[in-house]
């Protein structure tokens, strides 16, 4: 339960998968509503835990959510008022376009000492300082589009967590009848792989090409009459394969104009470039000092 090189927080967070409070219980619900000109969100938060209702209620902790768009680099940061449980707000949307992330979460307002009966026994011994901003609860992230039919490839992606799954190894859900596809990985994975979400230089060429061969994979290897989702990942992929002249033919014959490799290479916009020369730059200069 305490600190270990695993978790990520040096004090009790009420998040999915994780047994800080037992009998707690965070759930969000997400309302979006697109029209041509704004996109109105509003969130709201269920918090089954008296600790953390106590600390919103006094005006010690915010529910927020970071929203995120990976296509325009917008963010912007929902905040809910004093005492309570739901955060709206309204965004231009040539502001957005493509897959947007909204991350919710319960933050603390102020440094103080945090103490519950209600926390896991191993937290309660003696007061544990918790810092300004950092989260008492967060839920697993929302996703919607914004005309979605021009989403990059890279929009496809969603992120699961699976506890089973080793230290630093991934694993994908290619289902045709999904929106996304679930990039999945254990906690503690999938924390490294958000904190360079930002940088990616490091992620495209690595962890999201490989995953986009698997989907392309399931793509070419679909019976004419499989089911599909109608505003999915496999319909983005098809139509993006179109605009870009690519066939990735058949397995069988091998008649296609790319193979499954170059292909995602194409679908990401050529990764590795900006990969390779990250690297050059970072052993030349290592070679320098």
């Amino acid at each position: 339960m305490k600190f270990n090189a695993k978790r990520n927080y040096l004090h009790p967070v009420l998040r999915p998968h994780s047994d800080d409070y037992p009998e707690g219980a965070l759930g969000t619900s997400l309302r979006v509503a697109i029209d041509k000109k704004e996109v109105n969100l509003e969130i709201t938060f269920e918090v089954s835990e008296p600790s953390i209702q106590a600390h919103i209620s006094g005006g010690n902790a915010i529910c927020a959510a970071m929203l995120y768009c990976s296509t325009t680099l917008y963010r912007e940061m929902l905040r809910a008022g004093t005492g309570s449980t739901t955060a709206e707000t309204t965004i231009c949307t040539d502001l957005l376009q493509g897959n947007v992330e909204v991350h919710p979460s319960i933050v603390a307002l102020d440094d103080f000492a945090f103490q519950s009966s209600t926390v896991h026994e191993e937290y309660r011994s003696a007061p544990i300082a918790v810092a300004r901003w950092s989260p008492l609860a967060t839920d697993q992230t929302w996703h919607f589009s914004v005309n979605p039919s021009t989403r990059p490839a890279k929009g496809i992606f969603n992120r699961q967590i699976e506890e089973t799954l080793p230290d630093g190894e991934f694993d994908i859900n290619c289902d045709t009848t999904s929106r996304y596809v679930n990039i999945i990985a254990n906690s503690a994975t999938m924390t490294k792989l958000m904190a360079i979400s930002g940088e990616e230089r490091l992620t495209l060429p690595t962890v999201y090409t490989s995953a986009l061969v698997s989907a392309l994979a399931e793509i070419r290897n679909m019976e004419p009459e499989a089911s599909k989702h109608e505003d999915g990942w496999v319909n983005c992929i098809q139509t993006r394969l179109k605009g870009l002249g690519i066939n990735l033919g058949t397995e069988e014959q091998n008649d296609g104009s790319h193979t499954l490799f170059r292909a995602a290479q194409s679908l990401l916009g050529s990764p590795f470039g900006p990969y390779l020369d990250l690297n050059v730059d970072r052993i030349s200069s290592e070679e320098e000092g």
